[in-house]
């Protein structure tokens, strides 16, 4: 692979990359294959298989205690492949609340947080006892909790990498 700004030809090696590109700050690939220019010191991630690394993000953000954020919100609706407007039509609300759950204008509540959850899911798998399984513990209201970071190791994304 070549380097988009030197036009050399870049280095490979295993390292770690906060992998923005998927809209959420908080996400860390640790231990995965990477490219680095030897020039300018560029850094790119190998991900042949980005669905397995959305799938597992999805996976965290399904889990975590705290209700959902403005980003999370909208990944998860994004990994959907709805719109603001088809979201809103499933949960029930009008668009303009989606709207203001993913620019953060307000916060979603915890009843459509775990509504929302519980839909993820069923539209991922196609069964909503495994949604019910999600909710063992009881999901905290937001207090002002930083977001945790969400970490992917590249060792569990052998087929991501294969």
């Amino acid at each position: 692979m070549y380097c988009p700004q030197c036009k050399v030809e870049m280095n490979e090696k295993i390292g770690d990359y906060q992998y923005r590109q998927c809209g959420l700050d908080n996400v860390m690939l640790i231990n995965v294959p990477m490219y680095e220019c030897p020039t300018c010191k560029l850094e790119a991630p190998r991900i042949p298989n980005i669905s397995d690394v959305h799938r597992r993000i999805a996976e965290q953000l399904i889990g975590k205690e705290s209700v959902l954020d403005a980003k999370e919100i909208r990944f998860l609706r994004k990994e959907l492949g709805l719109k603001e407007v088809e979201l809103a039509d499933y949960l029930g609300v009008d668009k303009v609340t989606v709207s203001r759950w993913e620019t953060g204008a307000s916060k979603m509540d915890a009843s459509y947080d775990r509504l929302f959850r519980l839909f993820f899911v069923h539209k991922k798998t196609g069964t909503a006892p495994a949604a019910l399984s999600l909710f063992k513990k009881v999901i905290a209201k937001e207090t002002s909790v930083r977001p945790s970071e969400i970490v992917i190791r590249g060792e569990s994304l052998q087929r991501a990498f294969a």
